[in-house]
């Protein structure tokens, strides 16, 4: 029996896929986000954009591609910590 045979099945480091996923998509969203609202930084967005952001996530959590939506939620999260105190 080959090792394979002898071992369950596991991914070392998974985690790791998972970063760079939530990476990607997160550079992804910076993009679009940037583009769409013509702005050099996601700094450098409003507040009345910010929320255009958030409206468009609770629209899109319901649907089949609402796991995507983990970079624009990392944008917004990275906006709040730059223009808000605790």
């Amino acid at each position: 029996m080959t090792q394979s045979q002898l071992e369950k099945f596991d991914v070392p480091k998974i985690h790791k896929w998972c970063d760079n996923i939530e990476s990607t998509l997160t550079d992804w969203a910076r993009e679009e986000v940037e583009a769409w609202f013509d702005v050099d930084s996601i700094n450098d967005l409003s507040v009345s954009q910010i929320e255009e952001i958030e409206e468009f996530l609770a629209n899109a959590e319901e649907t089949w591609y609402d796991w995507v939506l983990i970079g624009f939620k990392n944008i917004v999260s990275e906006w709040e910590i730059e223009h808000y105190d605790d």
